[in-house]
């Protein structure tokens, strides 16, 4: 978004936003959300979910056709517990991996990691 004419933005300058459901109560006791933009640095998080699954495939690429376990897939990509599960558990829902005897492979059938 360009603003030509802002209050709180500089004039002329690109500026990113982001749209954001926010709760609210009227007087009257009346409740709801409304759909505010709010500033954002330009990158979504679709865009980073994206970026991270393809970040987890390209690291379990490097185990190798034998694969790893989910111990030291986590380890050896340094992401969060939590960010590491849930993105497995896409990569795994998309068929992108597969487990095989405790070890996740990626599933060559199905993968869309580089072979460089």
């Amino acid at each position: 978004m360009k603003v030509t004419k802002g209050k709180d933005f500089q004039d002329g300058g690109n500026h990113h936003f982001a749209a954001k459901s926010v709760p609210y109560t009227l007087p009257n006791g009346t409740a709801g959300t409304s759909l505010v933009l709010v500033p954002s640095d330009g990158v979504g998080a679709a865009f980073r979910a994206m970026s991270r699954y393809q970040d987890l495939l390209d690291c379990l690429e490097t185990f190798g056709e034998n694969g790893t376990t989910s111990t030291k897939w986590r380890e050896k990509s340094k992401m969060p517990k939590t960010t590491f599960d849930r993105a497995r558990r896409y990569l795994s829902g998309t068929k992108e991996i597969v487990r095989e005897d405790s070890l996740y492979k990626v599933n060559r059938e199905n993968s869309t990691t580089s072979t460089t």
